[in-house]
C-alpha cells in the first residue's frame, strides 16, 4: 500500500470515530409535532396559508437566486483569462443579486400588505385576519 495512502486513512479513521461519537441521534415527528410548529399549510384560514405558501416560495427563490451568484462566481473565477467567459461569469452575478432585491422588495410589500389587512373594518363591522 502507498504510505501517502497509508497516513491518509489513518488520520481519517480517528477523525470519523470523533464524528460519529459526537453525532446526535435525529428521532422523527409525527404529523402533530409538525403542525405545532407551524409548518403545516392552512391550518388556521385560507389567508394565513395563503401567507405561509407566498413567504416559502420566496424562500425558494432567494435560495436559487443564491446558487445562482455561486455559480456565477464560479464561471467567473474559472474563465482563466477568457473575456467573454468573465463577462459571463458577471452577468450572472449581475442578474442573481437583481433577483435577490427584487425578491427582499417582494417580501417587504407581502408583509406590508399582512400588516395593513389586519383588523380592517367593513361596512361597520371588524374583521380579523389573524395571519
Amino acid at each position: 500500500m502507498n504510505s501517502n495512502l497509508k497516513s491518509s486513512l489513518l488520520r481519517a479513521i480517528p477523525a470519523a470515530a470523533i464524528i460519529c461519537a459526537i453525532a446526535t441521534p435525529v428521532f422523527a415527528q409525527s404529523a402533530n409535532d409538525l403542525n405545532d410548529l407551524g409548518i403545516g399549510l392552512f391550518q388556521n384560514s385560507l389567508g394565513q396559508g395563503l401567507v405561509q405558501l407566498i413567504q416559502f416560495a420566496l424562500l425558494v427563490g432567494g435560495i436559487i437566486a443564491f446558487l445562482f451568484v455561486l455559480y456565477g462566481g464560479f464561471v467567473y473565477l474559472t474563465a482563466g483569462g477568457d473575456a467573454a467567459r468573465a463577462g459571463t461569469g458577471r452577468t450572472i452575478i449581475i442578474n442573481a443579486l437583481i433577483g435577490i432585491i427584487i425578491i427582499f422588495l417582494s417580501l417587504a410589500l407581502v408583509r406590508f400588505v399582512i400588516a395593513r389587512t389586519k383588523n380592517q373594518q367593513i361596512n361597520g363591522s371588524v374583521i380579523s385576519a389573524n395571519f
